[in-house]
């Protein structure tokens, strides 16, 4: 069988992938560093990526996924959720606002309907 997709797993970098919830606010994956044989690699640090939902206002939800990046402990990461969240939740955005910022000048003028007459 040929070679599909390019991928291997590097031995040296495996983590075991662990999830906490509240059941309300979100949840905080764990991902504890292991050797090969599954015993836990100390010779590396956890990492804490932080886990809700955003209500879009039409109902619609949506994913929200931030890695804390000074966690190195469970408890650190349940002090750091909401402060994480809100950095990325605040980064997404000023990248949103600069993209439509972007495309308005790509587009030169923006022309409302009230402003095109109906021809007939």
């Amino acid at each position: 069988m040929s070679n599909l997709i390019d991928a291997t797993i590097s031995p040296d970098e495996l983590y075991e992938e662990k999830q906490f919830t509240d059941m309300k606010a979100g949840g905080i994956k764990a991902f504890i560093p292991i050797n090969p044989d599954g015993t836990p690699d100390d010779s590396r640090n956890a990492i804490y990526i932080a886990i809700t939902n955003i209500d879009a206002g039409n109902g619609t939800l949506f994913p929200v996924h931030s890695k804390m990046e000074d966690c190195t402990t469970l408890e650190q990461a349940l002090i750091d959720f909401k402060p994480s969240l809100d950095e990325t939740l605040q980064q997404m955005m000023d990248e949103a606002e600069k993209r439509e910022q972007s495309e308005q000048k790509n587009d030169g003028r923006i022309i409302t309907l009230d402003q095109v007459s109906p021809q007939g």
